[in-house]
């Protein structure tokens, strides 16, 4: 521990100087990352055991095969502001247990600071214990059950304190107790309205009269406790390189951990206040989550989440000494651990004990028929990264053209892409030119190979597209039944304006990953929209009506001789929701992506939403998602495994014809089920087409309401449906070795074959060069599938880190004022993976800008070495003259 935390515990007058200092660590940018891999949910599939438990304070029934959430050690608020507190709220580990009558949970708090405060200090005063505050379990049951607010139905928190905490995951069982077992009134609550909200009567079943026991243990039962030691920064819980130690062999300033400062809690629920049996736990599963607070606000939570520290440098209203973590207001994301199962698709609980109190009187007419197929048929999918997909059905022999429109209110400035189409089943007839790209200046189109086309285009004469046009297009004539892919891959995409001369650029698409970039300066206003077109030109049948917006494919009818259990040699993908029609497709081993598409057909407008998609990141990565349905409205920062949006645009979108709501992307990495879940928290219709309408909400809370009695609103009517879409790839063989492929656009690409026993591999991106650098700008994406990121770091300078790396891509940008000498060759990136695959794995790293000093002064002139992604001969500019440089890739590994 750092001596400014002996301070705080030593010394109560200093005490008050350091936590105003401590206002200047960094905070928790809650959300946004992943954490290190200290934290875990079901870790290795674990989901509790059969067995009984005895709820005796005796903790020795307890053991390390009922691990159901892994936390770590002094992650906490007062770590890094008032360490001088009592109580000290450390949630570790989670476990679970049943047998055929109750649940069992049990949970692991730790309190660590006797490794560098003294006996009787403010966190070991009272012995170190949990005093007399609100403990919460929150159990999820039923997934179709009314979500709980976490209020009471005057509006007020349940225990009548400020309670600034709420879930959004579902919660339909809360469970409130004093940390001192025994003291006060503890209670289960359940909701009692369509809000979610509960009361002191029909929602509330104390503990006494359900049979609920709990007691705890001054006891430890968990094998090691990694935890924090030294750190000042809360964004270290997202790092394996932090100071993480094991306290149960870890000597402080005052020694070693003496585990009689923890405390572990068992509690027994009967399954019978639950509305469940055994055979409901062990074939659907339940989730569950613990939250210690002081009455206001969670502390800490197993599963963790970020939230926790997203305000440690604040101040707390009562106390400024003390963090704002305590009376801040969080939203739990993360999500729970499962209990009994992990993977099986909910159904309705098999005693349920209540119902949800309301639910709409009229149910939205469903489309129950899907479109007949035919022997000569073409289903043609076009798909993109980009752009929105499109369908059609055509017939054998038709021509067709497939466009894909873009409109930016900004300028492009330049742009990379391939195009992907299955040349057995189309054949291209349009030209393969710049026809192809008739609104991109310096427009470059490569001839197809294989049923691959490449193009670019970079031109200081920006492309306008501030009103929709092609971006791509191309005729094809089918000549193949079935269905297809038409996938536009966009790589770069760069906007940009101008001031003077200068042009001033940005990238919504880098490396092929969509950024928002209004959070950069000059693009804050920039919106984009990008969607696909496929018209049949000379069908070989009377043409419908076109629809005004691009249809997407529908759903395949279910297959009846589908078993119930999907093998595992496949993948089953449950898409699940709340408002839309729930689906399940199963799509065959060489499957590469899924495409998720939630369809909505409505006679109101959209006035707003919130909503919350989560998915089963142990087989499907994301690769993006839209809200489709808007063009200015983009999801930011999605987290691994949940993406929220929450749309508040004054503009009404319609759905007069279907649309398509929400689009999501997925890479597939394993078989078996994989659930995505599309919770609607909120959806505010118009009660017509205008900005100055009445507006109601048809969904609230998770609830779906029946608004037909409404004023205004009588005529509602509204379909949903989900659709799939998805690409194959040819399964390489299984090989022992790994062959990790490190590419650059500036540095010497090598390769290096490591054999399966290998543990880690480092690729180090080497530079030699008679100028120094003064700014860069480089991504890095590398194969998820084969490799775990461990630490990425640009490591020719000392202050610049690499943050908020996302699964698959890391970003860095460096623009410190110190320029950068390389005249010895020093490491410009090194990345260091953990190897959990075999066979190709690609590292590519694209210096999209590196900028260099004719001189090394500070008033040396600066050109661009490599600016978009091009490498540049700057020999030819005055003062660059005698520019040399080399680079070379190297790697190690370890066993």
């Amino acid at each position: 521990m750092k001596s400014t935390k002996k301070l705080i515990s030593i010394l109560i007058a200093v005490m008050m100087l350091m936590s105003c200092v401590s206002a200047a660590f960094t905070t928790v940018n809650a959300s946004t990352n992943k954490l290190c891999d200290v934290y875990s949910t079901n870790p290795d599939g674990k989901v509790g055991v059969k067995k009984t438990i005895t709820i005796d304070g005796d903790c020795s029934d307890w053991s390390s095969d009922m691990l159901i959430a892994q936390g770590a050690a002094w992650d906490v608020a007062n770590h890094y502001k008032g360490g001088h507190e009592n109580c000290v709220l450390d949630t570790y580990a989670l476990f679970a247990a049943w047998d055929d009558d109750n649940l069992y949970v049990g949970w692991q708090m730790v309190n660590t600071t006797d490794t560098w405060a003294r006996s009787g200090d403010g966190p070991l005063s009272d012995g170190g214990r949990v005093l007399d505050v609100p403990l919460i379990l929150a159990l999820s049951v039923d997934p179709v059950s009314t979500s709980m607010s976490n209020k009471n139905t005057d509006g007020g928190p349940i225990w009548g304190h400020k309670m600034g905490l709420e879930f959004n995951q579902h919660v339909d069982h809360l469970f409130y107790m004093s940390g001192k077992p025994g003291l006060g009134t503890p209670a289960m609550f359940t909701a009692v309205d369509s809000e979610g909200n509960t009361n002191y009567t029909d929602g509330c079943l104390t503990f006494k009269d359900g049979g609920i026991e709990y007691k705890m243990a001054e006891d430890n039962v968990c094998d090691s406790i990694i935890g924090l030691n030294s750190s000042d920064d809360p964004s270290d819980v997202y790092s394996n390189d932090a100071d993480w130690v094991d306290y149960k062999t870890f000597e402080g300033q005052s020694g070693t951990h003496d585990t009689k400062y923890d405390s572990f809690y068992e509690m027994k629920i009967p399954l019978s206040v639950l509305g469940i049996d055994a055979n409901y736990l062990e074939n659907n599963g339940i989730g569950a989550m613990l939250v210690a607070t002081r009455g206001e606000s969670g502390l800490d939570c197993i599963p963790f989440d970020d939230t926790m520290l997203d305000n440690t440098s604040g101040s707390y209203a009562s106390d400024p000494s003390t963090s704002a973590e305590k009376d801040d207001v969080d939203v739990i994301t993360s999500e729970f651990a499962k209990i009994g199962n992990a993977v099986s698709v909910p159904t309705t609980p098999t005693q349920p004990i209540t119902q949800p109190t309301t639910q709409p009187t009229t149910k939205p007419t469903q489309a129950t028929t899907q479109p007949t197929s035919s022997s000569t048929n073409l289903t043609v999918n076009a798909t993109s990264n980009l752009f929105s997909a499109g369908t059609k059905t055509v017939k054998n022999g038709d021509r067709i053209t497939v466009s894909f429109k873009l409109q930016s209110s900004m300028n492009v400035l330049n742009s990379q892409w391939t195009l992907s189409y299955d040349s057995s089943k189309l054949k291209l007839v349009s030209n393969v030119d710049t026809s192809m790209t008739p609104a991109l200046n310096g427009s470059l189109v490569n001839q197809p190979q294989a049923g691959t086309i490449k193009g670019n285009s970079t031109s200081t004469t920006l492309s306008d597209f501030t009103t929709s046009k092609d971006f791509l297009t191309m005729t094809f004539d089918v000549v193949g039944t079935g269905t297809t892919t038409v996938d536009l891959n966009v790589e770069v995409l760069g906007v940009a304006y101008k001031i003077g001369s200068d042009i001033i650029e940005a990238y919504p698409v880098d490396n092929g990953i969509v950024n928002d970039i209004t959070g950069e300066a000059g693009f804050n206003n920039f919106t984009y929209s990008a969607t696909s077109y496929i018209t049949d030109t000379n069908p070989t049948t009377e043409p419908t009506t076109e629809p005004t917006q691009p249809t997407q494919p529908t759903t395949e009818p279910t297959d009846p001789t589908q078993p119930t259990t999907p093998p595992t040699d496949q993948l089953t993908v449950n898409a699940k929701s709340n408002f839309f029609t729930s689906t399940t497709k199963t799509f065959d081993e060489n499957t590469d992506t899924v495409t998720v598409y939630y369809k909505l057909n409505s006679n109101k407008a959209m006035a707003k939403a919130h909503w919350t998609l989560t998915y089963d990141t142990s087989k499907l990565t994301l690769i993006n998602a839209d809200m489709a349905c808007v063009s200015n409205e983009k999801i930011t920062t999605p987290r691994e495994g949940a993406i929220n949006c929450l749309y508040t645009n004054s503009d009404p979108v319609t759905f007069s014809t279907e649309k398509s709501f929400i689009i999501a992307k997925f890479k597939v990495k394993d078989l078996g089920a994989a659930n995505v879940s599309l919770t609607v928290n909120s959806f505010a219709i118009n009660s017509d087409n205008t900005s100055s309408a009445e507006t109601v909400y048809l969904v609230q809370n998770g609830v779906v309401n029946d608004v037909t009695s409404i004023a205004g609103f009588e005529d509602t009517e509204y379909s949903t449906r989900v659709a799939f879409a998805s690409t194959q790839s040819t399964t390489p063989p299984v090989e022992d070795d790994i062959t990790v492929n490190a590419k650059s656009n500036f540095f010497t690409t090598a390769s290096t074959t490591v054999d399966k026993d290998t543990d880690t591999v480092t690729v180090y991106y080497k530079l030699k060069s008679s100028k120094e650098m003064a700014k860069s700008h480089w991504t890095m994406i590398y194969d998820t599938s084969k490799l775990t990121l461990i630490n990425a770091d640009m490591a020719c300078v000392s202050g610049e880190k690499i943050t908020n790396p996302r699964e698959g891509a890391i970003n860095c940008l460096y623009t410190n004022s110190d320029p950068v000498t390389f005249s010895s060759e020093k490491t410009f990136v090194v990345a260091k993976f953990k190897i959990k695959g075999t066979g190709q794995a690609n590292v590519s790293l694209t210096v999209n800008s590196l900028a260099i000093n004719s001189d090394n002064t500070s008033s040396a002139d600066t050109t661009y070495l490599v600016q978009n992604g091009v490498v540049n001969d700057v020999t030819s500019i005055a003062g660059f003259e005698d520019t040399e440089y080399s680079t070379r890739i190297a790697f190690a590994s370890s066993k």
